[in-house]
């Protein structure tokens, strides 16, 4: 029997990045996109009412940033950070706050998808763009 599909809920405030993420993730056979949010509060309110087992979080979400909305989520939800920034600082405070994966914009799609994989398993994951030893350096401050 075919193990179900992990349940993502996209947050970002751009229409194309929300189009782009639901499109490619849908493709992987054992991922399907339950809801999409273009702002902190719809995102927060559809991930409480769905309860996905992923939600991917812009850090940038008009009034509220995705790192804000981290602690309000109910934690049956793992949170991976979709950002173009790859500042140490919200990447730090991201992890901080509980989520348990960031990946920059500029990377590759299938690295967000691995990502995906990799938190719903209950691991870490960062970008493989950010050098290794920011990474330790994250960890240590964990």
């Amino acid at each position: 029997m075919p193990s179900e599909k992990i349940s993502i809920v996209v947050v970002d405030d751009h229409p194309v990045i929300l189009h782009g993420v639901k499109s490619i993730l849908e493709r992987c056979g054992d991922m399907k996109v339950i809801g999409e949010a273009d702002d902190g509060r719809a995102g927060l309110d559809m991930i409480a009412s769905m309860q996905p087992d992923v939600a991917i979080l812009d850090v940038a979400l008009g009034e509220l940033s995705g790192i804000d909305l981290i602690p309000q989520v109910n934690r049956k939800t793992v949170l991976v950070i979709y950002s173009a920034h790859d500042n140490m600082d919200y990447i730090q405070q991201a992890f901080q706050s509980g989520a348990k994966g960031y990946v920059l914009k500029v990377d590759p799609m299938q690295e967000l998808a691995a990502a995906i994989r990799e938190v719903h398993a209950g691991r870490i994951y960062l970008s493989s763009s950010i050098a290794p030893g920011d990474f330790d350096k994250l960890l240590k401050n964990q």
